[in-house]
């Protein structure tokens, strides 16, 4: 699935050659995987798109196509469709891709002014002086789901990786890694590469646990940094701690534009109990402005549990009239007193990271009083 977002935008088919004793051997695996890659892949490429398994012919030296329409799933029921075989239960329409843009991603508004100087220079034709970008801040504030929106709101195709993708326990193949992907989104260029928890991959070399393959891994993430001055390709990386990367990533020219990002104040909280819980369809007696102020100290993704606890509560109908402030309330104060995502530690250690950076934003004063940290 990762290598066919390389491929051309109107393929038609996806040819797999198996010698014909795998074939024999492991069908049932085959017809069904053959099922899932023609469901998957449509959604790229279109209904028209096929998956067609061939076996080679060693005495005429050919390919031959194999059909699986007599094959039978013991005690699995199915309906033809077209020439491959999909499960009985209906599948409704397919669902239209979802586009994030910035007035769907509530809160965060300092953070998307910084990026949309980004975009107009990129419609001014600048597209030279948006370097790589570097997203710093304290978990669950929303560094993902941001750069996916500046993906989409200039026109880029998403790349996501993260140290998963990346790491692997065989000497040489994390560099392999980086490169494959670097590679891709320089082919569906215009792009946008994230890399998430920069710091797992980017440690500094100098620590004194950094084996010798790890140090590798961190330099070839450098050479195609580097290798990306002629591509329309922007990289946004993402931390929680700024300074555990290494100093050579964040030097002027790699990831030089460096946003913080922060929790959510109180005017954002507002906006974002008001996205969320504009999604479910009750009667609802809310103040705002009171959830925003008993949900002090917590992140974005925090409000969202809340409000995904609401509405599981409403589910389960153990809220069956209108939903009231008090009820929401009830699951702000759960959240409180089973661990928010962020400790007084991790605030320290950003705060301190904004001043070693000159940061200058007023949510610094709002993140110091929420937490008494002066």
């Amino acid at each position: 699935m990762r290598k066919s977002k390389v491929w051309p935008n109107q393929l038609e088919s996806l040819w797999l050659v198996i010698p014909g004793f795998e074939i024999a051997r492991n069908y049932y695996q085959l017809k069904k995987a053959k099922e899932i890659l023609e469901y998957k892949l449509s959604g790229y490429y279109g209904d028209r798109f096929q998956v067609v398994i061939m076996a080679p012919d060693y005495e005429k030296h050919h390919l031959v196509p194999v059909s699986f329409d007599s094959i039978e799933y013991p005690s699995f029921k199915y309906v033809a469709k077209k020439s491959s075989l999909v499960q009985a239960y209906p599948i409704t329409n397919r669902v239209k891709e979802f586009k994030l843009d910035f007035s769907q991603v509530q809160g965060l508004n300092e953070e998307k002014e910084k990026l949309t100087r980004l975009l107009k220079l990129q419609s001014k034709g600048y597209k030279s002086s948006i370097g790589g970008i570097l997203f710093y801040g304290l978990p669950g504030c929303g560094k993902t789901l941001l750069a996916n929106a500046f993906a989409n709101e200039s026109g880029r195709y998403f790349f996501k990786f993260s140290p998963a993708d990346i790491v692997s326990v065989w000497i040489g193949q994390s560099q392999k890694n980086i490169r494959d992907i670097f590679a891709q989104a320089k082919k569906k260029s215009p792009s946008l590469l994230f890399i998430d928890e920069l710091d797992s991959i980017g440690f500094n070399r100098n620590d004194d646990n950094a084996h010798t393959d790890q140090k590798a891994t961190i330099n070839q993430l450098l050479i195609e940094l580097n290798n990306l001055q002629n591509s329309d390709v922007i990289v946004i990386a993402a931390t929680n701690y700024l300074s555990g990367i290494d100093s050579a990533l964040k030097r002027s020219g790699r990831l030089d534009w460096k946003i913080p990002v922060f929790p959510p104040n109180q005017v954002e909280r507002i906006d974002l109990f008001k996205h969320y819980l504009s999604k479910i369809d009750m009667n609802q007696l809310i103040n705002f402005e009171i959830l925003a102020d008993k949900s002090g100290r917590f992140t974005s993704s925090d409000i969202e549990l809340v409000c995904r606890e609401v509405r599981n509560a409403i589910l389960l109908e153990e809220i069956n009239s209108a939903l009231t402030t008090s009820d929401v309330i009830t699951y702000i104060n759960n959240l409180q007193d089973g661990g928010l995502s962020l400790n007084e530690e991790q605030v320290k250690g950003f705060l301190e990271e904004c001043k070693r950076m000159s940061v200058k934003n007023p949510k610094l004063e709002t993140l110091k009083l929420e937490w008494g940290l002066y």
